[in-house]
């Protein structure tokens, strides 16, 4: 194949190669070739490049780290394919560095597809998707497709999308990003300057994110993505995090999450500052294997800062200290079958801080103290069921310190009897009604400024004799 034997420097002969991958032609290479310098394609369309066998593209032992120095690049081409090929940046031999030396490029493609391509030991990232003139949209990586594709041992991380749109990530394995920040698996992180929403639509579909040093998946609020989704990915100990959400729309359905431990930075999934940044459905989240154990690591944050609207359904956890921190306003979380927050030895399972927060239908066992805290106005709590508190005292079960909550229909109990109390409100709450509570040998129902309110039996009602006069 243009002279490339797989037995020297292989340069010069697969560039050949390259400069005829155009019009049609499937290009195909079977050996373990190394090259001294990047391969080139440039404006090419309708081509397929494939390998067989051990088909393998590596670096030289001490090829610079340096713009013109990764393995691969792609410039102004479309409608291709790229399939089965491993690209090696020979980061053991290198000096890696934060830099251009990315292993694979795509710059301003568009319509491709890359299957079963992997990307290991990069000294800067794996995969590296950007534009040649990012101010102009038209020119953004768009309409790709990466398919059961790896990365792992990258320096900076796995792939980088700066300017991307309607992009697929399907199955494949992002892992062990090391060296230098982030460290995610996958970043969808535009550069300063760039026009809003020059990463959208978005979608990540069974894939698994293990073992980085950063975030699994990390979307930077940068230039407003919006509109991305991921779908059944999984996310094993990734060390500063699962997920960070800078999306200002979009959805994550399914995600297994586990191996979050005292490392990380914040929440597993963590929705950080910016203006429009949340507005997310958090589906069915299976976390599992939860190390992690200090009152500002919960399964899910929410900063002060964002903008809120955060709903969480059907929220699944065998072993967790907080399970959310709700900072912004209209977030939610509802219809949890089990939350077991038997790792805390702290008041706030559930903290709740922004305006017109939601928990409402979870099941939440084996907590400490305050399971539901509620500091934020205009919170509704309601019909959850609240069994087995390791520790209770006069701070209560749920415990409300914002006028206008509504705490209803929540059934507390507990096994064996003991002093405490399950509710406790220190602002007049807008309802409060239809609340059992068993189990508590103290005043077990509601306390204002010190005082029980004493009822006929373990069910309160929204009643205002009943609050004004104890």
């Amino acid at each position: 194949m243009f002279g490339a034997s797989g037995k020297g420097d292989d340069t010069e002969a697969l560039q050949g190669f390259c400069n005829h991958l155009d019009d049609g032609l499937i290009g195909e290479i079977s050996l373990r070739h190394t090259v001294s310098s990047q391969l080139l394609v440039s404006d090419k369309a309708h081509f397929t490049l494939r390998g067989r066998d051990t088909a393998e593209i590596r670096a030289t032992d001490g090829m610079p780290v340096a713009y013109g120095y990764g393995l691969l690049r792609f410039r102004k081409c479309h409608f291709f394919a790229v399939r089965d090929i491993l690209f090696d940046g020979n980061r053991k031999m290198r000096a890696p560095v934060e830099s251009t030396a990315h292993a694979v490029i795509f710059q301003s493609c568009s319509d491709f597809t890359c299957t079963r391509v992997g990307c290991v030991n990069s000294v800067t990232d794996g995969f590296y998707l950007a534009s040649a003139t990012p101010a102009e949209k038209s020119t953004h990586c768009s309409r790709f497709d990466f398919i059961d594709c790896r990365t792992d041992n990258c320096f900076r991380q796995g792939c980088s999308v700066i300017e991307g749109n309607s992009g697929r990530f399907i199955g494949g394995v992002y892992a062990g990003s090391n060296g230098t920040a982030p460290s995610a698996g996958i970043d969808l992180e535009s550069n300063g300057g760039t026009p809003d929403h020059a990463i959208e639509n978005i979608i990540l579909t069974g894939v698994q994110f293990r073992s980085n040093d950063g975030y699994g998946l990390q979307i930077s609020p940068m230039a407003a993505p919006r509109d991305i989704r991921i779908i059944d990915c999984l996310f094993d100990d990734n060390g500063h995090g699962a997920i960070l959400w800078g999306a200002t729309s979009g959805s994550i359905l399914r995600p297994k999450v586990s191996g979050f431990s005292n490392k990380a930075v914040r929440g597993a999934i963590d929705i950080p500052a910016g203006k429009d940044v949340g507005n997310v459905t958090i589906a069915d989240p299976v976390f599992d294997r939860i190390a992690a154990t200090r009152s500002n690591l919960p399964l899910v944050y929410v900063h002060a800062a964002s903008a809120g609207g955060v709903t969480i359904t059907g929220m699944t956890a065998n072993s967790c200290a907080t399970a959310v921190i709700f900072r912004a306003r209209n977030c939610k979380l509802v219809d949890s079958p089990h939350i077991r927050s038997d790792r805390a030895n702290y008041n706030g399972a559930i903290a709740i801080a922004g305006p017109n927060c939601v928990i409402s239908g979870n099941h939440i066992s084996d907590f400490y103290g305050v399971v539901i805290s509620a500091d934020g106005p205009g919170a509704v709590i309601e019909g959850n069921i609240l069994t087995n508190p390791r520790f209770n005292d006069k701070d209560g079960c749920i415990r409300s310190s914002a006028a206008g909550t509504v705490i209803r229909n929540n059934r507390i109990s507990r096994s064996i009897a003991g002093t405490g109390y399950g509710i406790v409100a220190l602002a007049r709450p807008a309802r409060l009604e239809g609340n059992s509570v068993s189990g508590f040998s103290g005043h077990p129902y509601v306390l204002r400024a010190g005082r029980p309110i004493q009822q006929p039996s373990s069910t309160n009602r929204a009643d205002g004799r009943a609050w004004d006069n104890p």
